[in-house]
This record gives structure tokens, sequence and C-alpha cells, in this order.
């Protein structure tokens, strides 16, 4: 007789998600992600949990406590299916602490478990939307379609008269979708320090064409920030005295670049050459049109003059026998 054995494994709880990291951060939304954990417990109904805690000031985050009902989770914080979660509603110059906890079927059977969770640590930083106005014709301009953003930090004592802004600013500012080859108007700059003057500068990408610039100076203080909205019109200080913005946590510093500076020395050149040969084929046709008109009309005039056959006129005279013929006024006279 054969006997049949079912031989079934036990699951379990799995381990912690791995690599949490951030992948985009602003002053009030952050982008979480993280990889499966290597240990699904046996299971394949993986989801995960999300908890937030707001931080004191202590670099260890000693004393915390959850986050408040303002901040939205999505797609989902509680049974999340995904690898990633985006956060929205933070509090400027705010420390957070996220927690990512990985379930499944049967986690509620062993009770909460530190291994099953993957933490992560960050704050929110000063940040500054800068916008600027495109051309009205792209076509016009096709070559002007994409910018880039160059940063500059101010010394301590830095004006726009001096322009004492010549430390770049490297990798420490964040640039969101990114800071060359931008095709939109817009780009957040992130990662800002407090109480600094930065110098942010508008450029034609790979042109190195400058359109505009602007000074923005952050704040410690949220008293003082910039009216959300508020435009800074460079037109007065195009290339000249970029205006000082003082932001606080949050703001707006906007470009102008209006759409008479696409006009560079390159272009005005092309311009002038183009007319300078649209004129000079003007001229050329109507001296053809000329010349034309005089071969005419000398061709015309010899063609009548030389043409058909000689005239001549006879006369006869009865009375003494004579005929008298006269060709181009010479008479002859024949006597028969």
């Amino acid at each position: 007789m054969l006997c049949y054995f079912n031989i079934s494994f036990p699951t379990a709880p799995p381990s912690a998600p791995r690599n949490l990291s951030v992948i985009f951060q602003d002053q009030s939304v952050i982008v979480v992600a993280w990889l499966p954990p290597s240990d699904s417990g046996g299971r394949e109904d993986v989801v995960y949990d999300i908890n937030c805690f707001q931080c004191d000031r202590s670099p260890d985050c000693n004393y915390r406590h959850l986050c408040n009902g303002k901040l939205q989770f999505w797609p989902l914080k509680s049974n999340n299916p995904f690898t990633h979660v985006t956060v929205t509603g933070l509090q400027s110059n705010t420390s957070y602490f996220l927690r990512v906890t990985a379930e499944n079927g049967v986690s509620y059977l062993y009770g909460p478990n530190p291994n099953r969770n993957a933490e992560i640590q960050f704050g929110t930083r000063i940040s500054a939307v800068l916008t600027w106005r495109t051309v009205d014709n792209p076509h016009e301009f096709s070559s002007y379609d994409r910018y880039e953003i160059s940063c500059f930090k101010c010394e301590n004592g830095g004006d726009s008269v001096q322009h004492q802004c010549t430390e770049t600013c490297g990798e420490r500012i964040r640039f969101w979708p990114g800071r060359e080859g931008l095709k939109d108007n817009h780009v957040t700059a992130s990662e800002l320090e407090p109480s600094t003057l930065y110098k942010f500068v508008l450029y034609v990408w790979k042109y190195q064409t400058a359109l505009a610039s602007v000074l923005v100076k952050t704040s410690v203080s949220v008293d003082s920030p910039i009216a959300d909205g508020e435009k800074i019109d460079l037109a007065k200080h195009f290339l000249t005295t970029p205006t000082i913005v003082t932001m606080g946590i949050s703001g707006l510093a906007f470009f102008s670049a209006l759409q008479s500076h696409f006009f560079n020395v390159p272009t005005i050149i092309a311009l002038v050459l183009a007319g300078l040969l649209f004129v000079c084929a003007v001229i050329i046709l109507l001296v053809s049109l000329h010349l034309k008109r005089r071969w005419y009309s000398a061709a015309k005039k010899e063609n009548t003059n030389s043409g058909g056959a000689k005239a001549c006129d006879y006369s006869a005279e009865n009375t003494d026998n004579t005929i008298v013929m006269e060709e181009n006024s010479t008479r002859v006279l024949v006597t028969l």
C-alpha cells in the first residue's frame, strides 16, 4: 500500500524592507521608495504600513510624536502593495521620522517586531521655485526651447552691485526636474541653507546665453517670507543688478525673461544679413527688367529700318520718251 504525505512549510512574517531612501523632496512633499524584503515569509501577500513621527530639534530625534492629521499619503498609508509612498503637507523647517513595516497574512499572529521595520529620518529645508516667461512663438526661436540654471553662493556681505557670488552651489543644491535641458518654464531648487544669499542665473541651454538673474536670500524666520505669487520683474535689472529676494521657509522667486531678450548678437547679425540679401535681390531684378526693355526696343527699331524690299518710284513722261526712276532720293533719267 502506497502512502502519500502532504508536507507544508509553515509561513512567517516577512523581513524588513530594503534600501529605504528619499527619491524627491521639497518644502512640503517627499517621495520615499524601497525594495521588497529579502524574506517574504513564504507568502506572496506582502504589503507595507507607513508611520510618520515628528521629531524635536535634537539631531537623533530622541523625542517623537505622531505626525499631525494634515499629512496625506499616496497611494496608501496602510496595506500599501507598492514599494513607494508620497507624503504631502509637510511643515517647513521640521524634522520627521518615517517607519515602513512589511506585513503579510500571518503577521498579526506574531505581534510587532522591530526586525520588520525600515526607518529613515529627514528634515524639510528651504526651497525656491524659479519661473520665467518663454517666447510667445517657439517656432520663431526653435533653438531657444531649452534652458539651464546656474547657482552661485554669495559671500557674507555680497550684494547686487559687487556681484560677490563666485562660489558654485555644487551638489548641495537639488534641482527638480533638473538643472539642464529644461523644456518647462520652472524649476525647484531645494536644500537651500538658512540665512544665505544665492544667485540664480537663467541660460539658454548649450548656447550659454544669459537671459536673467536673481538674488535670493533665505531666512530662518517664517515671519518674513515673500508672498506666494509675487513677481520680480527683471526687465529693469536684466544682466545688471539682480533683485534681492528675501525668502522665508517657503516662497517663490520669479524670473522674467522677456521676449526682447532673445535677440542676442548672433540673431541680430543674421537678421541684418538676410535683409541685405533681400535688398540685393530686388535691385538685381529691377536692373534685369530695365535692360531687357532697352534691348527689346533697340532690336525692334533695327528690324524696322533694315527689313523689307527697297521702294522705287517710277514716272513716265510720254512727251519726250524719257523714263524718270527715283530710287533713294536719287533721280535717274533714262532716254529711250
